[in-house]
């Protein structure tokens, strides 16, 4: 951490490593930036700042491949109840779809619940599964970057 004045003038450094603090003065650090941040024109920006979106889309995409094969690897569902339904048969009909389905073991399972009168599956695509050229792009671009 930069210990500085109110006027942005640096007067040492701090490193805190489990639980303890080692200080260093100014002159020990070489403290350098290409470019000013915004919000606090003491630290400035790192190269890696312009690839926070690229990183947190990768990250993202991660989740949702890991999301798309723990929901069995079939789209969105929407699953029609029977008229007349009551609140709580409505909220134990979903409990059994959910119990019979969920998870990667249950794939391709066939099986009947009580109060479905349908299920509309929507399309299938593996197109969202094509994230292997983006973390190629992002991975390459943050090892250019460092």
């Amino acid at each position: 951490m930069i210990k500085c004045n109110e006027y942005g003038g640096i007067l040492g450094y701090a490193q805190k490593i489990n639980g303890h603090i080692k200080e260093y003065e100014k002159d020990d650090i070489v403290h350098f930036f290409d470019e000013s941040d915004p919000d606090n024109e003491v630290l400035g920006l790192s190269l890696m700042e312009g690839l926070i979106i690229d990183v947190l889309t990768d990250s993202e995409a991660g989740v949702s491949n890991y999301n798309y094969f723990k929901n069995n690897a079939i789209p969105s569902s929407i699953i029609i109840l029977e008229d007349g339904m009551s609140d709580k048969d409505k909220e134990f009909a979903v409990q059994q779809f959910k119990a019979q389905f969920s998870g990667g073991k249950n794939k391709h399972k066939i099986s009947a619940v009580t109060g479905v009168k349908d299920i509309k599956q929507l399309q299938d695509s593996f197109a969202d599964m094509e994230f292997t050229a983006l973390r190629g792009f992002t991975t390459n671009k943050v090892c250019a970057t460092f």
